[in-house]
């Protein structure tokens, strides 16, 4: 099976907070859940959580880039769920780049690409 992703990842672990978002973008107020990346793109990440989320849920991902030692917020679709055992599950997560803060943009491009 050939990998049809445009972009390479970074297998990197980073910490991450997910919350899901209503459908207009709106915390559910929900709790937040943690968890670590596995890997990262300009275009998705994937996730190792404890958390089970739906394919299709929106998610606010506060992602920790140690290489900056900063925070940033974006937004993400999940695509893909894959249960590794009783209480881990991978997660792939389409990035909307398009929904986040200028800065938060700029230093995710700058931990991906020159860093």
């Amino acid at each position: 099976m050939t990998d049809s992703r445009k972009e390479e990842r970074r297998k990197e672990g980073n910490r991450a907070t997910i919350e899901i978002l209503h459908e207009d973008e709106a915390p559910s107020g929900e709790q937040i859940n943690f968890a670590i990346t596995d890997d990262i793109s300009f275009r998705g990440i994937k996730i190792l959580s404890e958390t089970y989320f739906p394919v299709d849920s929106l998610l606010k991902i506060g992602l920790y880039l140690g290489t900056f030692n900063k925070k940033i917020d974006i937004a993400g679709k999940v695509r893909w769920v894959n249960r590794l055992d009783d209480e881990m599950y991978e997660i792939g997560v389409e990035l909307e780049t398009s929904k986040a803060s200028r800065d938060d943009l700029q230093t995710l491009i700058d931990h991906l690409y020159r860093s």
